[in-house]
C-alpha cells in the first residue's frame, strides 16, 4: 500500500520547502507531484476536479512506495468553503486519498513577510491580498482540514505543526517518525478482524490493573433519585431504540432493526473532581455492584465505595435518568466500571474494538431484559456505530457478531460524545474505544455504569465489600473472545 503524504496551509507557510525536505530525507523510495494551483480560475470546481484525477492516474502508476504531494485536492474545496459557496464534502471515492495529511500553520505577521520576501518570483495574487485583509476568511480555510478529517478520520493521520516553532528539519522527522505507524490502528474494524494477539499489547494498561478483592477499605456513601427527567417526544423519536427497548427480553434479531444514535443525557460540571490526579491511588473497578436488585423499590440502595467520591456527579445524574424512564428500577443490578491511567500514543484504555454493553452469549438461557449503559470520559470520548446488520444466519455460540458486523460495514463511526458528556445507550449499541493518535500521553478516566437484571459473576469483576452478597465467580469467555469467523 502505498503512503500519501499530502501537506496542507496557507500561502507562506512552507509547503514547498517541506515538501522538497522531505523528499530528500526519503531518498528513492519517495516521489514528489507539485500540484499547480490556479488561484484565479473562475471555474474552480471543474479545473479541481480534472486535475485531482489527472494527479491520481499519476500515483496508480507510480513506482514509489511514498507520495509527496505538495497540495492536496483539500486545498480546493477548503478555498470554496472560506469564499462561503459550499460545505466540506466527503473526500471523492474515485480520487487519490491521503494516508497522511500535515497542515503548516505560521502567525500572520511571519506569513505575510514570507509572502512579501517572495513577491519577485510568485506574484501576489488577488486571494492572497483577502487572505492577508480578512480574518474570518483566514480562518474558515483553516477550519475546512478539520472539517474534512471528520470523513478520513480512520483512515488518515493527522497533525498541524507550527513552521515558526519548528525547523523543516523537525517537522520532517515527525512526519517519518509517523510514516512507520501501524495505520490500522485508525480504524476499530481493522483491530476487531485481526489478529487478537498483536492487539493485545494497545491495552496492557488494563489488562494489568489491580484485581485482588476487598482492597476497598473506606466507608461508603448512598444516593438518592432527587430530579425526575422528562424526554420530549422529539428526543424520543430520535433516540428511539433506546427509549424502545426499555424492560424488552435480549434478542439477537434487534441487531438487525434501525438503530438511532445513543442519548445525550447531560455533562460533568465538576470536572476538577471527575479529573483524577496521576498519583491518587484510585483503584480501577469492573462491573462492580452498587445496588442490588430487590422486589421492594423502597429497599433498593446505593452503596458506593468512598474511594469514588469524585464519581458523585456521574453516578446522580445518571440514577437520575434511570429512575425517571424505568419505572422497576429495583428489578436490576448497578454495576460501575472504572479505568484510570495513562494512555500512551498509539495504544487504547481498554480493549479497542467495536462491541456491545450487554451482549447475551449462549451461557445465558434464557435470556433476560435488555440491559442499560451509561458512560463518560474526560479524554478520546468513545465512537458509535448506528447502522444495523444482517444477523439471520449467525450463531452466537460460534459466531463473533462483532467480527461480522465490522468486516461487513463500512460506515463512519459518530463522534456524537464529546469529553464529559454522559451518553445512554442500550444492550445492543455498538461502540468502541478509540486510540490515543497524538503524540502526547493522555490521562484518561473512564467510567460506565449498567442497569442489567442478571448477576455479573465474571471472574476478575470487582467486589464491594459493603453490599451483602456471595457469588461464585467463574471464567467465561465474552462474545468478543470467539474467533473471527464469518
Amino acid at each position: 500500500m502505498k503512503k500519501i503524504i499530502g501537506l496542507e496551509g496557507l500561502d507562506g507557510t512552507g509547503k514547498s520547502a517541506l515538501a522538497n525536505k522531505l523528499r530528500g530525507r526519503l531518498g528513492d523510495q519517495a516521489e514528489l507531484i507539485q500540484i499547480p494551483y490556479d488561484k484565479n480560475n473562475d471555474n474552480k470546481t471543474e479545473f479541481y476536479q480534472e486535475l485531482n484525477h489527472r494527479i491520481t492516474t499519476e500515483i496508480n502508476q507510480s513506482s514509489k512506495s511514498i507520495i509527496i504531494l505538495d497540495r492536496t485536492w483539500l486545498s480546493g474545496e477548503a478555498t470554496l468553503y472560506a469564499e462561503g459557496k459550499k460545505e466540506v464534502s466527503p473526500w471523492p471515492d474515485d480520487l487519490y486519498r491521503p494516508t497522511h495529511l500535515f497542515v503548516l500553520t505560521l502567525p500572520e505577521e511571519a506569513r505575510k513577510k514570507h509572502i512579501l520576501n517572495r513577491q519577485t518570483m510568485v506574484p501576489i495574487t488577488s486571494e492572497e491580498v483577502r487572505l492577508e485583509n480578512d480574518e474570518q476568511y483566514r480562518l474558515r480555510y483553516a477550519e475546512a482540514y478539520r472539517k474534512e478529517m471528520f470523513y478520513l478520520r480512520t483512515s488518515c493521520i493527522y497533525r498541524e505543526f507550527d513552521s515558526d516553532q519548528l525547523t523543516l528539519d523537525e517537522i520532517s522527522e515527525k512526519i517519518i517518525h509517523l510514516l512507520n505507524v501501524d495505520l490500522s490502528l485508525l480504524n476499530p474494524r481493522n483491530l476487531a478482524t485481526g489478529d487478537k494477539a498483536l492487539m493485545q499489547p494497545l491495552y496492557s494498561s488494563w489488562q494489568q490493573r489491580k484485581k485482588e478483592e476487598n482492597f476497598l477499605l473506606k466507608d461508603y456513601f448512598t444516593l438518592i433519585p432527587h430530579e425526575f427527567i422528562q424526554f420530549d417526544e422529539q428526543i424520543r423519536q430520535r433516540h428511539q431504540c433506546h427509549f424502545d427497548n426499555l424492560g424488552i427480553m435480549f434478542d439477537y434479531k434487534k441487531f438487525s432493526e434501525p438503530r438511532h444514535p445513543p442519548l445525550y443525557i447531560g455533562s460533568i460540571e465538576q470536572r476538577k473532581e471527575f479529573d483524577i490526579p496521576f498519583d491518587e491511588n484510585i483503584p480501577q473497578a469492573q462491573d462492580m455492584p452498587i445496588a442490588l436488585r430487590t422486589d421492594d423499590p423502597n429497599l433498593y440502595e446505593y452503596r458506593i465505595p468512598m474511594e469514588y467520591q469524585n464519581l458523585r456527579e456521574f453516578i446522580q445524574k445518571v440514577i437520575n435518568v434511570y429512575h425517571s424512564i424505568q419505572e422497576n428500577f429495583h428489578h436490576y443490578y448497578c454495576y460501575l466500571t472504572i479505568s484510570h491511567g495513562i494512555v500512551q500514543p498509539w495504544t487504547a484504555q481498554r480493549r479497542p474494538t467495536i462491541h456491545s454493553d450487554g451482549f447475551q452469549g449462549t451461557r445465558l438461557n434464557p435470556k433476560v431484559e435488555t440491559e442499560y449503559a451509561f458512560v463518560a470520559a474526560n479524554e478520546l470520548p468513545t465512537w458509535y456505530y448506528i447502522d444495523s446488520f444482517d444477523v439471520t444466519n449467525l450463531d452466537p455460540a460460534i459466531d463473533n457478531y462483532f467480527v461480522v458486523y465490522s468486516r461487513t460495514s463500512s460506515t463512519l463511526p459518530l463522534d456524537c460524545q464529546k469529553p464529559y458528556d454522559i451518553m445512554m445507550m442500550d444492550g445492543y449499541c455498538l461502540h468502541s474505544p478509540i486510540i490515543n493518535t497524538g503524540d502526547e500521553p493522555i490521562l484518561r478516566t473512564f467510567v460506565r455504569i449498567i442497569y442489567s437484571p442478571r448477576i455479573f459473576d465474571r471472574l476478575g469483576n470487582t467486589h464491594n465489600p459493603h453490599l451483602d452478597y456471595q457469588w461464585e465467580m467463574v471464567r467465561r469467555e465474552a462474545q468478543m473472545d470467539l474467533p473471527n469467523r464469518t
